[in-house]
């Protein structure tokens, strides 16, 4: 079984005046960095991150949606097809694929129990349900050839919602980890989370 990931960082993060989100300090690393240690967690490899070029780092494929700004369905299309390369387009039966969001700081703690779930049942994968009853599916590991197939019957896939790209797919539900979708998605989000622009406080240009 191999796991490979795809983050998501290219949002134009308008509830946080176009900040850019993936560069938010949380305790003492960027909201994006922490997203590549949850990858670490899944021992995924290889990595991609779809958002500007300027995300780089080292042992990471970044690239972009074209076009770019074309939504969550869209980037993770993106990141999906730069797997397939690495891989000759050939998705082995038990491998899996993890999609996160950048913006989720705990996102770690509910990684193990995900691919445990989507390894070791007969679904089309696995996410997180929050304590409100929604499933994340940007915090979720997919089988690979499912999410493939999901992805291809998309006629239009920049503006999708991710609702409807995972119409089709039978998700096992991982309950528990509530915390761990807890985002950076206003201001009032990373006040509570004691986030900062790099490299000055809340609010400050950077």
């Amino acid at each position: 079984m191999s796991v490979a990931a795809i983050v998501l960082a290219g949002g134009d993060a308008r509830r946080l005046g176009g900040a850019s989100k993936p560069d938010l300090i949380v305790g003492d690393d960027t909201l994006l960095d922490l997203a590549l240690a949850a990858c670490e967690v899944g021992e995924a490899q290889p990595v991609v991150v779809v958002g500007p070029a300027a995300l780089s780092r080292d042992g990471v494929i970044v690239m972009r949606e074209d076009p770019p700004g074309g939504g969550p369905a869209a980037g993770l299309a993106a990141g999906l097809a730069a797997i397939a390369e690495q891989n000759a387009d050939d998705f082995g039966a038990e491998d899996l694929i993890l999609a996160l969001a950048c913006d989720m700081p705990n996102a770690a703690d509910a990684v193990p129990e995900l691919l445990q779930a989507a390894a070791a049942r007969e679904s089309d994968g696995a996410w997180l349900v929050d304590d409100m009853g929604y499933s994340q599916p940007l915090l979720a590991v997919y089988r690979a050839r499912a999410f493939a197939a999901a992805v291809q019957s998309v006629a239009e896939l920049t503006g999708s919602s991710m609702k409807h790209l995972t119409a089709e797919l039978d998700m096992t539900p991982v309950l528990g980890f509530h915390h761990a979708s807890d985002d950076v998605d206003t201001w009032q989000d990373a006040d509570r989370w004691g986030a900062r622009p790099w490299p000055g406080p809340i609010g400050e240009e950077s």
